[in-house]
């Protein structure tokens, strides 16, 4: 999972074009007040640009978020020709001291563009390319004055990208972290951990679900309760570890038996278990539960203290859902048909 660069290109365009309105503004009432309208109007009209595409920005953001009224590229070239124009008129005025403003606001300018406009890197081209190419116009401004200011930009640039980079990639290795972190804490709270299946509180929850996309649906889904047959006597027989690695094979044969990744395989409590399957009927749900039964029958699970059989066995109870039923009267019926394959003998199957 990456950051959504999109809010950050968002935000540090809006404050971008922001600055971009202010500093034409700010240089006409501190440097160029006693100056002609017409040496004034370039200053103006970089100031009206930034501010257009500003507010267009918002009412495309309003209309979906994030969005931009202009591509980003297409916005910073248009901010990188509104300042060459501001610093072309103002070296256009000779080298005087009146004119290290103009290299001060070009510094300061290269680095919001580089905060605003770091994950982009055409962008970032597209807007510090024509101020530059001025700054490098031959022009009556002494050599060393326009390689200060290149240095100094250069510099800013590269320390300010390295430093949101730094972020950036700092953000997202925590962000994978606390993802990584958050799937396991989910897995932990929502599996049985003897057997690894899911475990009654999932269930729950996804029976409830279940439910509820029944009723839009229609489709029918139905319940397999199961039981180990005098579960208590094996422990007894065998040990309580021995019980485990039992509850453990059948919850494996239950994997290998369901191999759809829509059905619901749980353990409900002791030696109960389970499943719940998704667009299927009685019938369905019968033949799953016979290749259940003809799979524990092979894998031959030793129980020589069960009362109907050398081997270990399962009562298997079946519920279809139908419009009306809540999740817990068709858990009900389940375990009705479960305890009538009890009643029978054990080792059975039973549908409600």
């Amino acid at each position: 999972m990456e950051l959504d660069p999109r809010p950050v290109q968002y935000k540090g365009l809006q404050w971008l074009l922001m600055f971009a309105t202010l500093t034409p503004l700010a240089s006409v009432a501190l440097y160029e007040w006693s100056q002609p309208f017409k040496a004034q109007l370039p200053y103006y009209l970089s100031a009206a640009l930034a501010l257009g595409l500003w507010a267009g920005n918002r009412w495309a953001h309003g209309r979906r978020r994030f969005r931009l009224l202009l591509s980003i590229e297409a916005q910073g070239l248009l901010l990188g020709l509104a300042i060459s124009t501001v610093v072309a008129s103002r070296l256009a005025g000779g080298p005087d001291e009146t004119t290290l403003p103009v290299f001060s606001a070009y510094v300061m300018f290269v680095f919001a563009a580089v905060l605003g406009l770091h994950s982009s890197d055409r962008a970032l081209l597209c807007c510090l390319l024509p101020p530059t190419l001025v700054l490098l116009w031959p022009s009556g401004v002494l050599w060393w004055q326009e390689l200060a200011v290149l240095i100094i930009a250069l510099y800013l640039g590269l320390a300010a990208r390295r430093q949101i980079n730094l972020w950036m990639r700092m953000s997202q290795a925590q962000l994978r972290q606390n993802k990584r972190l958050l799937e396991k804490f989910r897995t932990l709270s929502n599996q049985d951990p003897l057997t690894g299946l899911a475990n009654r509180r999932y269930f729950d929850q996804r029976l409830s679900q279940a439910v509820s996309d029944a009723k839009r649906s229609k489709n029918a889904f139905c319940l397999i309760l199961l039981d180990v047959d005098y579960f208590k006597l094996y422990n007894d027989h065998f040990g309580h570890q021995a019980g485990d690695d039992c509850l453990r094979t059948v919850a494996q044969i239950l994997r290998q038996a369901s191999r759809r990744q829509s059905d619901t395989l749980a353990r409900f409590g002791g030696e109960e278990f389970v499943l719940l399957l998704p667009n299927t009927d009685k019938r369905g749900a019968q033949r799953l539960a016979e290749e259940i039964e003809t799979r524990l029958r092979e894998s031959d699970l030793e129980h020589p203290e069960s009362g109907i059989s050398s081997r270990v066995t399962l009562s298997q109870g079946i519920a279809q859902w139908h419009p009306g039923l809540s999740g817990e009267a068709l858990l009900h019926q389940a375990d009705k048909a479960m305890y009538e394959a009890k009643l029978s003998g054990r080792n059975a199957i039973k549908a409600a």
